[in-house]
């Protein structure tokens, strides 16, 4: 068997196996991180003046620590910005979270915002924040981010729940109950879905379940259709106000 030469860290002759690295020979129990010692032959490590580390030793001593996610920036590329430094992928626009890379951006009020956000030209674009929108929910023809369609009162999400709107607002059940709902004038129950309006002549106004809403004489519901008035607050039907 031919050597291979003598190995570059013991100086012995290498007659088997070796793990070569910069044109230089080792055996592959003489390859190993400068920390630890644990074996690099067939691990990746990385080089520094000192000597060769594995992936563990050289975060603990030389990887940067992500400002925004707090993780160590290992084997990807990293970012720096004033003095801070991010994983490419964490560095972003605070409004569409897109990565920004090496892109252009402008900071606006602490916040790094991608041109196209800054602009406004964003053909998809949040109806809230303003960012732009990859998935997201759609309502009155308007675009929303899942985390910004919430209610106005409690930030509650309301993607893939039932809603109410009170004066252009977006209101949560929960919030709806507690701060808007009225209560039924006949059973005088809080109306939590449909509900009637009833002025009387001094302007006054009265709610009413749809159920709720009947002629006194018959029971037939008055909602959608002409009816008589008698006394205060009873209604009936055109047939049984004839009688």
């Amino acid at each position: 068997m031919s050597s291979l030469g003598d190995c570059h860290k013991c100086s012995l002759l290498i007659s088997g196996r070796a793990v070569t690295y910069q044109d230089k020979n080792y055996h592959p129990e003489c390859f190993f991180c400068s920390t630890c010692q644990s074996s690099l032959d067939g691990q990746s490590f990385y080089v520094k003046p000192e000597g060769y580390f594995c992936t563990n030793c050289y975060g603990d001593a030389y990887a940067k620590v992500c400002d925004t996610c707090g993780e160590k920036i290992i084997g990807v590329k990293a970012m720096s910005f004033k003095g801070m430094n991010f994983h490419e992928t964490c560095f972003k626009c605070a409004n569409c979270e897109e990565a920004i890379g090496s892109k252009q951006f402008v900071q606006k009020d602490g916040k790094n915002i991608c041109l196209p956000c800054h602009s406004g030209n964003r053909e998809n674009s949040c109806a809230k924040c303003g960012g732009a929108i990859v998935e997201g929910v759609t309502y009155n023809d308007k675009s929303y981010h899942k985390d910004c369609f919430v209610c106005d009162d409690c930030s509650q999400m309301l993607a893939g729940s039932s809603f109410f709107t009170h004066e252009n607002r977006l209101i949560c059940n929960n919030c709806h109950l507690k701060s808007y709902a009225h209560t039924c004038y006949k059973c005088n129950i809080v109306i939590t879905g449909k509900s009637l309006l009833y002025k009387d002549p001094e302007d006054k106004q009265h709610y009413f379940h749809e159920e709720c809403f009947v002629c006194g004489s018959c029971n037939a519901t008055l909602a959608g259709k002409r009816f008589y008035t008698k006394g205060e607050l009873a209604f009936l039907c055109l047939d049984c106000g004839k009688v």
